[in-house]
């Protein structure tokens, strides 16, 4: 890291010390609840129905860069089956904002456009093949691999979440090694408030 970015990005944590002002660094935005997934520990799905609206997620990549932020997280649901989400983060790309994408891994081959405008994944892994596939479908395991490979080929920061659920603690030394044949870091996340 050179002078200039670091003198960047430690500029809004010595204002907010010194001069009492707040920069939101990173924001996310859960653009939709839609998902292609019904996982029985997730909280998400009760109205799939709600999305934000186009331009009001427009207005807010503004509003993120005209207050100084760095980061803008786009997630869901499923975030790629937002109409425009491409677009979106091209957007923030434009307006110099790091653009990071949180997926299930499913449909990133088919929108593979978006990797040119993001700067990292976050893909989720609910164990190795047989405890994901049992938690997701059928050769959905394979598909998170084959997202993680491509963010790879297109030289992004990658990362899994895994949820830690009654399913995943079986496979802790599996989903570890998943992460270093692929040289990804795995974050555990436990089930927040389950239903």
């Amino acid at each position: 890291m050179n002078v200039r970015t670091a003198a960047a990005l430690a500029l809004p944590f010595a204002g907010a010390r010194y001069l009492k002002t707040r920069t939101p660094l990173v924001v996310g935005i859960q653009l939709t609840l839609r998902c292609n997934f019904r996982c029985d520990y997730c909280t998400r799905t009760s109205d799939q129905r709600i999305e934000l609206p186009l331009e009001l997620v427009r207005e807010l990549l503004h509003e993120i860069t005209r207050l100084g932020g760095r980061k803008v997280v786009f997630t869901g649901g499923e975030p790629l089956l937002y109409p425009g989400v491409e677009a979106l983060a091209e957007l923030g790309h434009g307006l110099g904002l790091s653009v990071s994408l949180n997926t299930n891994g499913t449909f990133l081959e088919r929108h593979a456009g978006i990797l040119r405008w993001i700067t990292d994944l976050t893909t989720s892994l609910d164990g190795g093949r047989e405890v994901h596939d049992a938690v997701r479908g059928n050769g959905s395991f394979d598909k998170v691999i084959a997202s993680l490979r491509l963010a790879r080929a297109h030289g992004l920061k990658r990362r899994v979440t895994v949820v830690l659920h009654r399913d995943s603690l079986a496979s802790l030394d599996e989903l570890l090694a998943i992460g270093a044949r692929e040289d990804v870091p795995i974050t555990f996340q436990p089930v927040f408030d389950p239903p």
